[in-house]
């Protein structure tokens, strides 16, 4: 008797046992007694995350190196500027790094993606959310756009939804569909099988939440073994870059220029600077220059006068005129002109008073020099002026440079609030300094330049040996132009 009762204790606490360890297996959260069964549940801290195979996850492989491939050569090209840094950031987050492949199925690595949702950036955030998780987003910039602050935000936003729903997959499809339709279709559906919730079809996610994973796994797939699925790309350079601090604010193209570079270049390292300076009212501002370009840019920063920083007209505002209509005559915000004088986007403006207008593409030169000039300018410009009347196929551009002067004071000697409302038989006031054009022109010489298919404003300057803004204040340009192919271009050029 006495063995057989050792014998039911032990088998007892044996059932114990077994129940107390498979109860490991079961996820964090996981409490509603109707789940499924569930495979290929095991939640990993290392880099690489578990991915499982199966029928939905074979068909976007097939599509990726079918008729996807083109668009997944060129994400996983992409994918060498990036991921070093966002895998660092991941690590950094505490966070399996191969959650970088959400970022290629969301935007293919770009940081200037925008979504029909209007969701911005590489990891596609919208407005709110973003937000919510730190980044800033003004007339100035939008850090959805931003490499670093956006990854950091999608690791953060990323962790909370695994702690909520304890599971990877769910996390995913809450970063797609929103965490509030993910708790809704786990009460309805009765489980929190990602898998089994999919089948189900429609009722519960949409095609493209369904679809999210097993995309994700498949270019995941692809993505740690480009060759085993026939994929030979040559990966971009990586993101890297040195980090400079200026304490006013200043346009990217003075960047460029103090750091040796192209504004292009600087304006790819610092994607989220979306009017090409840094913010008004940042007294300091970080920013990134190419790597081993630090210290050529501080020195030549340090010489460069405050004034000559950024590049802004002056606007004087004229009766009948709003914000509205001075913001779209020089193609920046409304909101952008406001925050550059202190006001805000319903105020109201009085005839008379000067706004600040930051704009790219004004010479250097004329910096912190106001638009309309004053009383004594205009007298003494007006008496060393002759007639000019216009030309079909004129632009203020090239009636500048055929009279050795700059847009900017034509504009001025002829009262011109719109440079691109010339008429033809318009009569204009140009410079004369008592010879002809050919007599003025003895610095300079202009030429034709004819756009060639593939032809952009960086190449063209380069080509020339001037700079950007010049192209565009000779020819009337503004950061909306389009250069086509067949287009002639006034380029000044030094008779030396």
């Amino acid at each position: 008797m006495a063995k057989k009762n050792i014998l039911l204790l032990a088998l007892v606490v044996l059932l114990m046992n077994v129940g107390c360890s498979t109860s490991g297996f079961m996820k964090k959260g996981a409490t509603n007694s109707r789940t499924a069964p569930r495979q290929h549940r095991t939640v990993s801290s290392a880099p690489d995350m578990p991915l499982v195979m199966n029928d939905r996850v074979s068909a976007w492989l097939d599509y990726f190196q079918g008729p996807g491939r083109n668009h997944f050569e060129r994400y996983l090209a992409r994918a060498g500027r990036y991921q070093t840094l966002m895998r660092g950031i991941l690590r950094e987050e505490g966070m399996p790094q191969d959650l970088i492949y959400l970022s290629l199925i969301e935007s293919g690595f770009n940081p200037h993606a925008y979504s029909r949702a209007h969701a911005v950036g590489a990891w596609q955030f919208i407005r709110p959310t973003a937000r919510r998780y730190g980044m800033r987003i003004d007339g100035w910039l939008d850090e959805r756009k931003d490499p670093i602050k956006s990854t950091h935000a999608a690791a953060t936003y990323l962790r909370d939804l695994y702690d909520e729903f304890g599971d990877w997959y769910l996390a995913m499809a809450a970063y797609n569909a929103g965490e509030g339709k993910v708790r809704r279709v786990i009460a309805s559906s009765g489980t929190d099988d990602f898998w089994r919730i999919s089948s189900m079809g429609r009722k519960y996610f949409r095609a493209e939440t369904r679809d999210y994973v097993p995309k994700f796994i498949a270019a995941a797939m692809i993505a740690r073994h480009p060759e085993k699925y026939g994929f030979n790309v040559t990966p971009e350079a990586p993101f890297a870059f040195d980090t400079v601090t200026v304490d006013t604010q200043t346009d990217l193209e003075v960047v460029a220029q103090c750091a040796g570079t192209s504004v292009e270049e600087v304006a790819n390292l610092n994607p989220h600077l979306i009017r090409y300076a840094t913010p008004y009212h940042e007294k300091r501002y970080d920013l990134r220059v190419p790597q081993g370009t630090a210290q050529t840019f501080e020195v030549a920063y340090a010489d460069l006068p405050e004034e000559k920083r950024i590049n802004v007209v002056y606007h004087r505002v004229a009766r009948g005129e709003t914000m509205a209509k001075i913001a779209h005559l020089y193609g920046v915000s409304r909101s952008t002109l406001a925050q550059a004088n202190g006001l805000r986007t319903a105020s109201r403006v009085s005839p008379g008073i000067q706004l600040v207008v930051p704009i790219r593409g004004i010479r250097l030169a004329s910096i912190r020099e106001p638009l309309t000039p004053s009383r004594k300018q205009k007298d003494s410009e007006t008496t060393s002026s002759s007639r000019y009347r216009v030309q079909k196929g004129d632009t203020l551009g090239r009636i500048a440079a055929k009279f050795n002067t700059s847009n900017r004071q034509l504009m001025a000697l002829n009262k011109i609030k719109n440079p691109r409302g010339l008429r033809v038989g318009a009569v204009l006031k140009v410079p004369s300094k008592g010879g002809s054009s050919e007599s003025t022109s003895s610095e300079q010489t202009s030429l034709s330049y004819s756009i060639k298919r593939g032809d952009n404003l960086w190449k063209i300057a380069k080509k020339h040996g001037v700079t950007i803004a010049q192209l565009k204040e000779w020819n009337n340009l503004t950061n909306a132009s389009k250069v086509k192919p067949g287009t002639a271009l006034v380029i000044k050029k030094s008779k030396e």
